[in-house]
């Protein structure tokens, strides 16, 4: 058991600090029917914490709402809706689109300056999977969120040093966010485990990268249920 604690340590130490942006484990739902709820709370190697729900009001339809909130001001939150179905192979499919809306920081270490952004996101996602699977009740699946990062950067001395005076830039991003999880347990509650990976295309030459995680790893409790029709 040594050797993936040691391991975990090394990710923790690796990712641990404050940064601009981290990839979003938001939870892929693959909803399956009208009226379910699926619920999640959870967290993430950074470390901050998540939440997000699920619902579906009607056939083949679903919203989601996500947050994620940790240390050096670093949060983000997002909207979306979307169509969910299943094809012949049993494989549940959904497309969602959305907004999103965050902050993040970085600091040296070795001296005072600091780079700070606030970013829009305006994102499609595709997800695909299957759900129920063995007597563990797995659900396993992957996903593609990309669209447009729209950030506001303040500079204070960590790109540009340019007086008592912070330098703002208002860059744009083309973003891409694949993910892979599995969830397992009961029918209703399961312990879920996702990576999400982040690429930054920049849609200006002469625009900085940000700062950003490549990875994030999340752990969740995921509680799926039916709501019923009052009559």
């Amino acid at each position: 058991m040594r050797h993936p604690v040691i391991f975990l340590a090394f990710l923790i130490l690796l990712v641990g600090g404050c940064t601009v942006y981290m990839p979003q484990p938001v939870p892929i739902p693959l909803m399956t029917a009208k009226n379910q709820v699926q619920l999640s709370g959870g967290v993430t190697i950074i470390p901050g914490l998540t939440a997000a729900a699920a619902y579906s009001p009607v056939s083949h339809l679903a919203i989601q709402v996500y947050g994620f909130k940790a240390p050096d001001e670093i949060n983000y939150y997002q909207a979306a809706a979307g169509y969910y179905w299943e094809n012949s192979s049993d494989l549940n499919l959904e497309l969602y689109g959305g907004i999103g809306n965050g902050q993040g920081k970085v600091i040296r270490t070795s001296d005072p300056s600091s780079l700070k952004g606030t970013h829009m996101v305006y994102f499609a996602q595709f997800n695909l999977g299957q759900t129920n699977q063995g007597n563990k009740h797995i659900d396993y699946g992957a996903g593609l969120k990309t669209g447009l990062f729209d950030a506001t950067i303040t500079d204070n001395g960590y790109f540009e040093s340019s007086g008592p005076d912070p330098v703002l830039s208002h860059n744009k991003y083309i973003l891409l966010e694949p993910a892979a999880f599995i969830r397992l347990g009961s029918e209703r509650l399961k312990a879920g485990f996702q990576m999400n990976g982040t690429s930054f295309i920049s849609i200006r030459s002469k625009q900085k990268q940000i700062p950003y995680y490549t990875v994030t790893l999340g752990i969740s409790l995921n509680y799926l249920f039916q709501v019923k029709k009052l009559k």
